[in-house]
């Protein structure tokens, strides 16, 4: 399947391929953030609502990181 590719030309088992592997992409972000892994970014492949999702994630993270004390940025280099 191309990039170019939207949800309506694709039939139902690349459509589940396709979320299931966009699903697993960010749930193994989430899993690092969870474990206390803020270096970690969901990618940003598409501009579908895997995309926005991703973003937002992104968001999270870095509001996150910000969160941080001085002293925990210099104990996690």
């Amino acid at each position: 399947m191309s990039k170019e590719a939207s949800f309506y030309e694709m039939n139902a088992e690349e459509l589940r391929a396709y979320t299931e592997n966009k699903l697993a992409d960010i749930l193994s972000v989430l899993a690092d953030v969870a474990l206390g892994d803020l270096s970690v970014e969901a990618a940003v492949e598409s501009e579908d609502i895997f995309g926005s999702l991703a973003l937002g994630i992104n968001a999270m993270i870095q509001g996150l990181r910000e969160l941080k004390t001085p002293t925990q940025r210099e104990v996690d280099k």
